[in-house]
């Protein structure tokens, strides 16, 4: 089958979904109460172990496949639509690792560029005290904006990728 990224990781909810019906009808049905006066094979609810385990068994064969398939894609696909700061196409593996970095940078600089350069405090004993901002607070503007420009772009790459690129993979 061909899939996505963004395809793969659907069917993936959908194959977890599907496991997740059986494991609980599973739950509900490998075991029952019965009244002495009643007979078994009446009450008893359908349920065949060696069935829903193959099902079972089946299902995440397929997990396993598709995951291995969207790690192999996720560490070998280059974002060729998006270079780094300083110079580097990144795999899409990489890219979510930068993204963090970049949320990161984001938050920090934000509260940089927030901080006025110079606030007085004062006491009860009539003394000012002022904090300083020990760096330049339009040069943390300035870079909280670049990064979430970076941000952006990168999300865009990957975005594309996700929802374009295919690869195979064998569910049979």
């Amino acid at each position: 089958m061909h899939f996505t990224s963004a395809s793969a990781n659907k069917y993936l909810n959908q194959l977890n979904a599907e496991k997740d019906l059986i494991v609980s009808r599973e739950r509900d049905v490998a075991t029952f109460t019965a009244a002495t006066v009643e007979k078994l094979e009446e009450v008893a609810p359908k349920y065949d172990f060696h069935e829903t385990q193959a099902k079972l068994f089946e299902i995440e064969d397929k997990i396993i496949r598709l995951k291995h398939a969207l790690n192999v894609f996720n560490t070998t696909t280059v974002l060729e639509s998006f270079i780094t700061s300083n110079g580097e196409a990144l795999t899409v593996d990489s890219a979510l690792v930068y993204m963090a970095i970049l949320s990161q940078r984001i938050s920090k600089y934000e509260r940089m560029a927030k901080t006025e350069a110079k606030k007085s405090y004062s006491y009860s004993n009539g003394l000012i005290v002022y904090r300083y901002a020990n760096y330049s607070v339009p040069q943390a503007k300035f870079a909280y904006e670049n990064a979430q420009k970076e941000l952006h772009e990168l999300q865009l790459a990957l975005d594309k990728v996700n929802n374009t690129v295919e690869f195979e993979v064998n569910l049979d």
